[in-house]
């Protein structure tokens, strides 16, 4: 037998037909059921309701927000449309600057914390300039401004000494260390959202179910259903004209014996000019030892080279492929051998990090996308968004860092102010601000390695 607790005051009804039993009214009522059917409307206690956030998306920044509300005791339910973890790529390194760092000490244990510090890789400070087609090192080139755009001087630097390379798996896996089954909900892909007369917001999700709470964050990445329901005219996202292969190819004795040795260590960016087409990278050695070893239940995690190659979507554009479609649909082996391609007269080096028998599936093609800084204010409500569904932005190592700074000020919101429309307007308040710039800054690293152009210039994306 399963009890479903509802607090009703008049306004409250009953769905219909639950296990059989009417609609009725009563100002406080608790109804148990021999039978429950799980695609209908759950609720919970009057004051579970109004203090609940409702967090849609198990992303970098949901869950450090989600953390941070389990150690200050404020209800919360994690929603992911994903059936698992490491269901589908996500990307693989994240630069994890100051800023990062700050939100991740306020919102997780001093354990947890602990497992993520030794669960990082090694961190080289400095960036290397590479020249493709000799390997040897190049004169960086001056930012400047996109035409048109804002002047950029490059993504905001953090205190070296809590600057650190994250794998994202692992980073994720460690944020979800001390959720519950019941904190954190799979197969729960969102709908829509319902202001109810008592001022508590219901989310429907794909499978009929419908959850209540005092506030809805839309944490669902760069094409959230929430912001498209909630916001839709806030801030444009834009198709930068930027495509990219990322990959990860694992550390093996055969690779570091073929790659130059000045790409052995740290971050460098290779560029090439005629096409421009660039190639970030970065070596991923876990030197405190293999995350899973820390950490049973973390992924096992060898040393690998994580690599972006990145440019103007014409210039992906060969081997026979014509359109974006096309090439969006690539699989893993269809991408590294895509990334051969553009590379072919590049430094032998550097080739060797595409090597098909070493970079197997991990590889993916993808369109760059961004946000307008134009980011519009609105009237706070008891929904709000975090991360890349309000703030997407061009990769230069800014939009983790930008999620985490969500969640850590949405929760120093709440500390101060509750789960109310208050603490939204707070948060939302000071996250424009910082979003704005960084949206404006990250186009600056986006013109520099591909020729990224101005606003003004790119398409908007449905």
């Amino acid at each position: 037998m399963r009890s479903l607790y509802m607090a009703l005051d008049g306004r409250y009804h009953l769905p219909h037909a639950i296990g059989g039993v009417r609609r009725r009214r009563s100002s406080l009522l608790t109804l148990q059921f021999a039978f429950y059917k799980p695609h209908q409307t759950k609720f919970l206690t009057m004051t579970q309701d109004n203090q609940r956030v409702l967090i849609i998306g198990g992303g970098i920044g949901g869950l450090c927000l989600a953390e941070g509300l389990k150690r200050q005791g404020i209800p919360f339910t994690v929603f992911e449309r994903d059936p698992s973890v490491t269901f589908r790529s996500q990307g693989f390194r994240l630069r994890i600057d100051n800023d990062g760092y700050n939100a991740l000490e306020a919102c997780l244990s001093t354990q947890a914390l602990n497992v993520f510090t030794k669960t990082t890789a090694e961190f080289v400070p400095g960036f290397r300039f590479v020249d493709a087609k000799t390997a040897e090192p190049s004169a960086p080139r001056a930012q400047g401004r996109p035409q048109g755009g804002p002047e950029v001087r490059g993504p905001p630097r953090g205190d070296g000494a809590k600057v650190f390379s994250a794998d994202r798996l692992v980073l994720r896996s460690v944020l979800l260390l001390g959720l519950t089954e019941d904190e954190l909900r799979y197969n729960m892909a969102f709908k829509s959202y319902t202001t109810l007369e008592n001022g508590l917001v219901e989310a429907e999700f794909e499978n009929g179910e419908r959850v209540t709470g005092g506030l809805l964050v839309g944490a669902e990445g760069t094409y959230s259903r929430v912001r498209r329901q909630y916001l839709p005219n806030a801030t444009q996202l834009l198709d930068t004209d930027g495509r990219a292969i990322y990959g990860k190819t694992p550390l093996t004795p055969e690779l570091e014996a073929a790659l130059h040795p000045s790409l052995l260590r740290g971050t460098s960016l290779i560029t090439n000019l005629d096409p421009h087409v660039s190639l970030f990278m970065e070596t991923m050695r876990f030197t405190q030892g293999n995350p899973h070893d820390v950490n049973s239940e973390l992924p096992d995690t060898n040393d690998y080279v994580y690599w972006v190659l990145i440019s103007r979507s014409h210039n992906f554009r060969i081997g026979g492929y014509t359109n974006d479609e096309e090439l969006l649909a690539l699989k893993p082996p269809q991408a590294a051998a895509l990334a051969r391609e553009v590379t072919k007269d590049w430094d032998s080096h550097i080739q060797a990090l595409f090597r098909d028998d070493l970079v197997g599936n991990g590889c993916s093609y993808i369109r760059v996308s961004t946000m307008s800084p134009d980011i519009k204010d609105w009237d706070a409500s008891n929904v709000t968004l975090m991360g890349d569904a309000i703030h997407a932005m061009t990769p230069a190592g800014v939009g983790a860092n930008a999620a985490l700074m969500d969640a850590h000020v949405l929760l120093n919101s709440i500390q101060t102010h509750g789960v109310s429309v208050q603490a939204v307007a707070a948060y939302e308040a000071e996250m424009r601000v910082y979003a704005r710039d960084f949206v404006a800054k990250t186009a600056g690293a986006g013109h520099k390695m591909y020729g990224q152009p101005g606003f003004q210039d790119m398409k908007p994306l449905n």
